[in-house]
Parts: structure tokens; C-alpha cells; sequence
């Protein structure tokens, strides 16, 4: 079993605040940082560039853009551009948009799956320097290829936690970016992925499997828990029907939850701490090593912190590195 990765996803609050954080993440033995392609927040490629810049080691990467927002073209451009200035240091998490901004944007494809894989094959054409002519459902071009070489092999994840999207993850993705899967179903949603891989001839130990998850530690279990709560409310609000039932979470709190958005003080009153804890990575240290190496166990590549809002980002940084990280890596 390979050796399990560790990588923070965060919006791009500030590009100035960014980057420090970024050099701290590198320094204290991150492998990942993933930035959001999120709401109406400060450019997701501005940011990527920045901390590419910055560093010299630590991958980076989208988690996660669409192709409605941006054409695969322009994704491929970019990204490309990325991965030439950071020698190959990049990977893109493709998914199939949020459904709040997709709605204000009046962008509702009915076939959003489609689109992702019409995407998909578009992006990986224009990456391996082909041209490209595609008379899809979403997207149709005519002899296109990129203007310059590109020399390094970008991995594409599929993400979100959908069973339809999953299989096409294992059908599609060099990877899949899973969005706050609790431990208890992440069996359950890797044999999605598997038959959708195995359809193609493949084999779900090809695919590199990351799950970002609110995450927080503190001495104090309880304190810790409710440092995350408030970073679990997406995804309990996203959460598939077939996970709701399995995990025997109450659909009034789904609902509750769903209602108050985007008040989120409002929706983290609805959201219990035993919900909470199922929906992230907190407690004492031992506590989140505990629940890592399950992960780890059931086959995950790589955990991805959402980090707590209300503590010094650069502290907890190094904290996790020498309570948490230094134990699977030393």
C-alpha cells in the first residue's frame, strides 16, 4: 500500500495571504495544495500561479473547476501554462460545476455528466498535443490545438460524490477528488468507482483516490469537533441520497441545514456534533490518526484538510505536521 498524502484545499481568500501560507505548507511536509475554483472568489489560476511561483516542491492543483464556467480550451491553456512553470507539479480536478452558481449564472445543462466528459476527453487531447475536432453535445470544435508544446503530464481527477459521477470517475479520471466522505461508506463508494473503472479494463489501484474533509485538533475532543462543524455544512447540504441512508443521518437535519444557506451561523445550529465528527477529521491527535490510518486502510491516496477558520492557518500547519504527519512519515 502506498505511502498515504497529505494536502490542504482552500479558497482563495487573499493571494498575498496565500503565499506564505503555501511556503509554510511546503516546509512542514504537505505534498498537496488545492484552490478553489469557487462562487465569485478571487481567480482561481491567478492563485495557482502565485503559490507555483513561490514554491518548488509542494503539487498544486484546482479543487475544483468546471468546463461551463470555463471552456475546456481555456482549462487547458491554463493549466498548461501552470504545469510548464512549475515543471509539471500540476493536477486538475474537473467537476461538474456548483449548482448555486450554476443557477445564478442560469447555466443548467441538462446532461451535466456529458459535459464533463465531452470535457474531459477535450482537455486530455489538447494536453497530450493533438488536435482536436469534437462535435458534442456541449462542446464543438473544429481543429484545434494549442499554440505551444506541452511537455509534462497533467493527471485529471473527476470530482464530487455522486454514483453516477463516480462511475464515470473510474471510467474517466487518472484520479478522483471525493468531497467529505465519511469513513464509514468509503468502501462503499470505491466499489462505485471500481465497477465503473473495471468496465473500461481497468483497475481501481490505477486511480488515485483524495477525500477533502473539514478538519481540526485540539487536546480537547469536543472543542475540536466544534472548530470543524462549521466546514462540514456543504457537504451535508451536497450529500447523495444513497450515502443519506447509509450513514442514517436524519433528513430533517439535511434539510434544516439545506434552508439556512448561505446563513451559515445559521445552518451550523443544525448540524450535531456526532454529525459533525462522521463529516470530518477531528478530535485529539491520536484521535485524527486513528481515523486517517482507516482511511488509509480502505485504500485512500491522499487526505485533503479543510482547515479550521478560527485558528493561526501557519500554526496549525506545523502542528499537524509534527503530531499528525511526522507519525505516517517518519
Amino acid at each position: 500500500m502506498r505511502v498515504i498524502e497529505f494536502g490542504v484545499d482552500l479558497i482563495p481568500y487573499s493571494v498575498r495571504k496565500i503565499i506564505p501560507l503555501a511556503k509554510a505548507l511546503e516546509e512542514n511536509n504537505f505534498d498537496y495544495l488545492w484552490v478553489a475554483d469557487v462562487d465569485f472568489e478571487r481567480d482561481v489560476y491567478t492563485a495557482l500561479a502565485l503559490i507555483g511561483y513561490s514554491t518548488t516542491k509542494i503539487k498544486i492543483g484546482t479543487g475544483v473547476t468546471n468546463p461551463l464556467t470555463r471552456h475546456p480550451v481555456t482549462t487547458a491553456i491554463a493549466i498548461s501554462t501552470l504545469s510548464e512553470l512549475t515543471n509539471g507539479r500540476v493536477t486538475l480536478a474537473l467537476g461538474t460545476g456548483d449548482y448555486h452558481v450554476m443557477r445564478m449564472l442560469n447555466i443548467l445543462p441538462e446532461k451535466p455528466l456529458r459535459a464533463l466528459k465531452e470535457a474531459t476527453f477535450i482537455i486530455r487531447e489538447l494536453l497530450a498535443n493533438k488536435k482536436v475536432s469534437i462535435a458534442g453535445t456541449y462542446f464543438k470544435l473544429n481543429d484545434v490545438k494549442l499554440s505551444f508544446e506541452n511537455f509534462f503530464k497533467v493527471p485529471i481527477f473527476i470530482a464530487g460524490k455522486g454514483p453516477k459521477l463516480l462511475k464515470l470517475a473510474g471510467k474517466i479520471g487518472d484520479g478522483v477528488y471525493l468531497d467529505a466522505i465519511p469513513c464509514e461508506v468509503f468502501s462503499k463508494v470505491k466499489e462505485i468507482i471500481k465497477k465503473g473503472a473495471e468496465s473500461q479494463g481497468r483497475k481501481i489501484d490505477e486511480l488515485y483516490l483524495a477525500n477533502v474533509i473539514a478538519f481540526a485538533m485540539d487536546k480537547d475532543h469536543k472543542e475540536a469537533v466544534l472548530m470543524a462543524r462549521k466546514n462540514t455544512i456543504y457537504a451535508l447540504a451536497s450529500l447523495p441520497e444513497y450515502l443519506l441512508n447509509e450513514l442514517r443521518v436524519e433528513h430533517e437535519i439535511i434539510e434544516n441545514v439545506r434552508r439556512s444557506l448561505p446563513d451559515f451561523d445559521k445552518a451550523e445550529k443544525y448540524v450535531p456534533i456526532e454529525v459533525a465528527e462522521q463529516f470530518s477529521i477531528s478530535g485529539t491527535p491520536e484521535e485524527c490518526i486513528e481515523k486517517i490510518d482507516k482511511y488509509h486502510k480502505e485504500g485512500l491516496s491522499q487526505v485533503v484538510f479543510i482547515l479550521p477558520p478560527t485558528r493561526d492557518l501557519i500554526d496549525v500547519v506545523k502542528e499537524v505536521n509534527k503530531k499528525i504527519i511526522s507519525y505516517f512519515k517518519e
